[in-house]
Order: C-alpha cells, then sequence, then structure tokens
C-alpha cells in the first residue's frame, strides 16, 4: 500500500517491484509493475530507485545493484529498521529513533509518514455515533476481529460495527454479517468509512495514522511484536487508547475500551485533537516532493 501511495503521487513513469503478488489495488495510469528483482533496474533504467523492505539483506542488495550503474537509491523505514546507505531515508514513524545509519540523509518523523493524501481534509462533518470500524488485517486475525465485534455489539447494542478484512481472496467477507456487524472486503482506501466512525480499533501500522489525521478517536492493538513500541509511542502522546500495550490480547477488554470512549465523547474528542496534532496528514505530499528533487538530481 505504501509503494502505492508513493507511485500513484510521484510524477513520471513509476514500476513497482514486490515480493509476491500485488493485491487488487486501482493504480495511476502511469505506474506498472516490474518483474524480474534486480535484474529489472537494466531494463527499465530509472532515475531513481526506491526501497521499501524490513529485511536489511535484501536492501543492501538492491542497494550495491543501483550503486554499480550510478542510480539516486532512497529507503522507507519503520522506526529505523533495516538502514540502507542510501542518498535519502525516509522514517515517518512516531517512534522512529533518529537519522538512519548509513544514510547521507533522513527525514525523520509523522510529517513524513506515507499515508493516504485523502486523510488531509480532516474529520467528516456528521459522524456516526454508533459506527465503529475495526482494521487488523486478515488472515489469523479474522477471528480476533469476529470476536471483538461481537464483544462490541454486546456491551453497545446500538453499536454497528464494519469490519475491514484485509486482502482476503477474492474480496468476499471471511464470516457471515449480521444486522451489527458488516464485512468489508479488499479497498484501495479506509478513509470514508473511517472519517464517519465514533471510535476505530486498528493496529500499529499505518491505518492508526490515517486513523489519527483524520481526527477519529482510536483504540490500538499491537497484532505483532513489532507494532508494540509505535502504539505505546501514541499512548504516551494521549494519542489513542491502548489497553494492550503488552501483555496478550484480549477481546473482551478492548471492547470494553471501545465502549467506554463512545460513551465518554469529551474525552474521544481530546484523543482526537492529539492525534491530530501528531500526524498532519501531509507526510505523502513531503515524501513525495522530495523524491521528485532527488530524481531530478541524477546527472
Amino acid at each position: 500500500m505504501r509503494a502505492l501511495r508513493l507511485a500513484n503521487q510521484l510524477t513520471g513513469s513509476v514500476w513497482i517491484s514486490c515480493d509476491g503478488p500485488m493485491p487488487p489495488l486501482h493504480s495511476a495510469p502511469h505506474v506498472r509493475m516490474a518483474r524480474g528483482g534486480v535484474g529489472t533496474i537494466d531494463t527499465i533504467r530509472p532515475d531513481l530507485l526506491v526501497l521499501d523492505t524490513p529485511v536489511a539483506a535484501d536492501g543492501q542488495r538492491w542497494v550495491r545493484a543501483a550503486r554499480r550503474r550510478g542510480l539516486a537509491v532512497a529507503s522507507i523505514h519503520d522506526r529505523g529498521i533495516a538502514p540502507l546507505a542510501s542518498d535519502l531515508a525516509i522514517d515517518g514513524s512516531v517512534a522512529a529513533r533518529g537519522a538512519i545509519k548509513g544514510a547521507r540523509r533522513t527525514l525523520v518523523g509523522p510529517r513524513f509518514m506515507v499515508i493516504d493524501p485523502r486523510v488531509a481534509s480532516g474529520p467528516a462533518v456528521s459522524v456516526d455515533a454508533f459506527l465503529v470500524v475495526i482494521t487488523l488485517g486478515g488472515g489469523p486475525r479474522v477471528g480476533l476481529a469476529q470476536a471483538l465485534a461481537e464483544q462490541i455489539v454486546r456491551l453497545t447494542p446500538r453499536a454497528r460495527v464494519v469490519v475491514a478484512a484485509g486482502f482476503v481472496a477474492g474480496g468476499k467477507a471471511p464470516l457471515e454479517a449480521t444486522s451489527s456487524i458488516q464485512w468489508l472486503g479488499p479497498r484501495d482506501s479506509l478513509v470514508e468509512v473511517l472519517s464517519q466512525a465514533a471510535v476505530a480499533v486498528v493496529a500499529g501500522g499505518v491505518t492508526l495514522y490515517e486513523a489519527a489525521a483524520l481526527g477519529v478517536p482510536t483504540v490500538a492493538v499491537p497484532i505483532v511484536a513489532a507494532q508494540r513500541p509505535t502504539i505505546r509511542a501514541f499512548a504516551r502522546a494521549g494519542a489513542t487508547v491502548a489497553p494492550h500495550a503488552t501483555g496478550p490480547l484480549d477481546a473482551g477488554a478492548i471492547a470494553a475500551a471501545v465502549s467506554r470512549l463512545m460513551v465518554d465523547r469529551p474525552r474521544a474528542r481530546r484523543i482526537a485533537a492529539r492525534a491530530r496534532r501528531l500526524v498532519d496528514g501531509g507526510g505523502l505530499d513531503r515524501v513525495t516532493r522530495a523524491l521528485d528533487a532527488l530524481a531530478g538530481a541524477r546527472p
């Protein structure tokens, strides 16, 4: 998703090479898929290589290939993971640890988080006071999302829960919907549905930042251990509720946190306001301008 956000925003022709098949998402006419790994550099002959990988060895292999060909290199990071000796490094995490080791220049902090540019419009004029959006991803997280949705409806009978099921094959809901629980299949953006939510339950990835920029109060759930530092940083800033910053996940405790936010609207508004101050939503524009400048600087 981050690669696609950048590709759609950059000027000129853009090729995306990813590990595995691309999800069925829409891209701009100037964006195409590249196959064949590092060897595609010689076929495409780009002005700029942008790397986004948590695996340092993979990134280093691409950097070496780019250097042999005199290419400019940019790299995208989360909390400094997989540092690369790039010309420009971008770490938009709220829990970023400073400049990327080996990079000539680093853009640091949530002002440079690559998220959907539509978040800049801010919160919806009319919010559904009983709408809860859950977006934890697909696969094994589906069961947790279902249990959580059921618990929320039990605690708040008027609640309507919308669950984004991640990139599920065929775009079909993985479980049965009810009058109170609706499942969403794969889509390019959750901004429209998020912006209408009274509360969103999110993991510690990009959607947390998008909800923050939209001014949507969140309950953040660390699906994997790597998400805990980001969630803790948001919680320290008063920008999310984090009932499980440490320890195992419990659907009942998460649902209770959601229900409390739905009732305590002044607290929900305070959390949303702090989140918007933390993430202003302009990161994609700042990053793409920096990448366009780097591509144009090639001799």
